[in-house]
């Protein structure tokens, strides 16, 4: 019989969000790192026909896919490289307005 009185012994069934863990988003990078190599293995296997590639001068044969991801590579690494070179521009910044005496010399300093 229900006479509209709320049970409390029921268990409450909100809608609690379950907070992150650092394992849970260990776990997805895993995951979408297995699902990238995955596809990377797919466009290897895909593209196995070998190329002739001409660079400042060398020429040499290699399968299509391998060609790809080498300049993939080789473009990741550049990029790596401006990228710590700005990071370590930041830091020197930074260190240099939290040296005592340079509120005086602010003006002069920019970030470009």
């Amino acid at each position: 019989m229900d006479n509209g009185a709320v049970d409390e012994t029921a268990p409450h069934h909100r809608h609690t969000k379950v907070p992150n863990s650092r394992l849970g988003r260990t776990w997805l990078a895993i995951s979408a790192g297995m699902l990238a190599l995955i596809l990377i293995l797919v466009f290897v296997l895909e593209n196995l026909k070998s190329v002739k590639v001409s660079f400042f001068g060398a020429t040499w044969r290699v399968p299509l896919a391998l060609d790809l991801l080498f300049a993939a590579i080789l473009g990741g690494l550049v990029v790596f490289f401006l990228g710590t070179l700005r990071i370590v521009q930041l830091r020197r910044l930074a260190r240099h307005r939290l040296a005592p005496g340079a509120e005086a010399d602010e003006s002069r300093t920019e970030v470009a």
